[in-house]
C-alpha cells in the first residue's frame, strides 16, 4: 500500500513505500566517516611533516668531535651573537620540560655528536631556565625524531653559585660530575653506558673526595694546570710524598686525550708540589703520541710511584714512575711493566729514562695444559762508572721459558729454562740508552 504525503510550504512531494520484500541497501558513507578519513590523512601528513622538520634540524645542527668535555655555563654566553635561534618543536623540548612555554624557557644552543648515527641521533641542547639557571641536556632520538632517552650533562646557576654539572661524552659512554660547594668541594661522579638502542644505563656512582687520595692537594694542582676533573682519568691518579723529602709530593695526572669502548689514550702530567700549600714546583708534560699511555687490547692498569731513588749524578737523584699493563685474553696471558725516570730541572722535570721494560710475561696455551710461556724480569742498579757526567745503570735481566706438556700418564707437566744476562744503560743525548 502506498501513501501520498503532501509537503506544504512549497516543498516537493515525497513518495515512500513500505514494501517488506524490497531489498535493503547498504547505507552510504556519512559525513562522520569522511571526517574520520580526513583526520587520519591529516595525522599521517602531520607525522610526515614532523619527521621532515626533525631531519632538517639534524642536518642544520653542527657536529662536535668526541670525546667531548661539556662544561657549558653562563660565561659562554656573553654577547648576543652567542645565542642561536632554531626550531625547538621538532626537538620536542616540551617533553623534557613540560612547562617550557609557560615558564618562558629559552633554548639557546645545540650541537650533535655521533654516538651511533645509524641507529639513533644524539643532540646536546642548552636551555636557559628563568634568569639564574642554565643546563645542557644530551638527548637520544630515534631516526623519526622520537625521544629515546636523555641526561643532563651540564648545569650552571648564578644565584648562589653552589653547584654545577660537567660531563665527558664519549663513544658508548657518558661520565657526569655533579659538583657541590659547601664547607669543601664535593664531586659525585656517575658513569653511564650508552646502549645500542640509545638508552642510557647507569654503571657506577662514586664520590671523588673519598675515591682519590690527597683529593684537596690534587684539586689545587688541577686548578693551577687549568684542568677540569672531568677531563682526567680519575681512577688512575696517584700521589706520594718524596721518599727523601716529605715537604714535596709527587702527583701523576693522566689527562684523557681520546676515549672509546675499551680504549683510551692519555696525556702525561707528572707534577711535584709543595705538600702543605699545593704550589707546583716542577711540572712535566708529554702527549699521548709519545708517552705510550695507551689502553686497548692490552689494558693500562695502574701507575705506581717508585719509592727507590736513583742517584744519577753526584748532585741529582731520579725518581721513577712505573706503568702496569695487563692482557685480558685467557688463552694469551700478558703482563707488562715499564719504568720512566725523572730528575728536577729548575721548574720542570726531565725524563731521562723513557718507558724502560722491567717485566714482560706472555704466552699461548690451550687453557688446559699445552702451551709455552716466557717471563723476562729486569732489575736496575746504579754503577760507579760515569758516561757524560751520569752514572751508568746496570741491568740484570732474568728470563724463564716454560713449556707445558702431557707426560706418559697424560698428566700435565712443565719444563723450565732459566737464563741471566747483564746489560748497561749509558747516558747519551739527554737520556739513558
Amino acid at each position: 500500500m502506498k501513501f501520498l504525503i503532501y509537503i506544504i510550504l512549497g516543498l516537493p512531494l515525497l513518495f515512500t513505500t513500505c514494501d517488506q520484500n524490497q531489498e535493503v541497501k547498504e547505507p552510504q558513507k556519512t559525513s562522520t566517516n569522511l571526517t574520520e578519513q580526513l583526520d587520519e590523512s591529516s595525522e599521517i601528513n602531520q607525522i610526515d611533516s614532523t619527521v621532515q622538520y626533525f631531519e632538517q634540524a639534524i642536518a642544520t645542527t653542527p657536529l662536535i668531535k668526541i670525546p667531548h668535555i661539556e662544561t657549558t655555563n653562563f660565561d659562554d654566553f656573553i654577547d648576543s651573537s652567542d645565542y642561536k635561534k632554531f626550531d625547538i618543536n621538532s626537538l620536542q623540548l616540551h617533553k623534557i620540560y613540560p612547562n617550557f612555554y609557560r615558564n618562558n624557557y629559552r633554548a639557546i644552543a645545540k650541537y650533535k655528536v655521533d654516538l651511533n648515527p645509524q641507529k639513533f641521533h644524539s643532540i646536546v641542547i642548552t636551555t636557559i631556565k628563568g634568569t639564574h639557571e642554565m643546563e645542557s641536556v644530551l638527548v637520544n632520538y630515534n631516526l623519526k625524531g622520537g625521544i629515546i632517552d636523555y641526561k643532563i650533562v651540564a648545569y650552571d646557576e648564578i644565584a648562589e653559585g653552589m653547584s654545577s654539572t660537567q660531563s665527558r661524552i664519549s663513544n658508548k659512554s657518558l661520565t657526569i660530575n655533579q659538583i657541590f660547594w659547601g664547607n669543601h668541594k664535593e664531586i659525585k661522579q656517575t658513569k653511564y653506558e650508552i646502549l645500542e638502542d640509545g638508552t642510557i644505563k647507569e654503571i657506577t656512582v662514586k664520590n671523588l673526595n673519598k675515591a682519590i687520595n690527597n683529593f684537596s692537594l690534587i684539586e689545587q694542582t688541577l686548578n693551577q694546570l687549568q684542568l677540569k676533573e672531568i677531563a682526567i682519568k680519575t681512577d688512575l691518579i696517584t700521589s706520594m710524598k718524596m721518599p727523601n723529602n716529605t715537604e714535596e709530593t709527587i702527583i701523576v695526572i693522566p689527562e684523557i686525550h681520546d676515549e672509546a669502548e675499551h680504549f683510551f689514550e692519555l696525556n702525561s702530567h707528572i707534577v711535584i708540589v709543595a705538600s702543605e700549600t699545593g704550589k707546583i714546583l716542577q711540572h712535566f708534560f708529554e702527549s699521548s703520541k709519545t708517552n705510550q699511555w695507551v689502553s686497548d687490547a692490552i689494558t693500562l692498569e695502574e701507575f705506581i710511584i717508585d719509592t727507590m731513588l736513583y742517584r744519577v749524578t753526584d748532585e741529582k737523584e731520579a725518581f721513577g714512575i712505573r706503568t702496569e699493563y695487563i692482557g685480558t685474553s685467557n688463552a694469551n696471558p700478558y703482563l707488562k711493566e715499564t719504568i720512566s725516570l725523572f730528575i728536577k730541572s729548575a721548574d720542570t722535570l726531565k725524563k731521562i729514562l723513557p718507558n724502560f721494560s722491567l717485566l714482560n710475561y706472555g704466552g699461548e696455551w690451550d687453557s688446559d695444559c699445552l702451551g709455552s710461556f716466557l717471563e723476562e724480569k729486569k732489575e736496575l742498579n746504579m754503577s760507579q762508572n760515569k758516561t757524560n757526567g751520569f752514572y751508568d745503570i746496570l741491568v740484570k735481566k732474568k728470563s724463564i721459558e716454560t713449556i707445558n706438556f702431557k707426560d706418559e700418564n697424560n698428566q700435565c707437566d712443565a719444563k723450565e729454562t732459566r737464563t741471566e744476562e747483564n746489560l748497561v744503560l749509558i747516558y747519551h743525548k739527554n737520556a739513558y740508552k
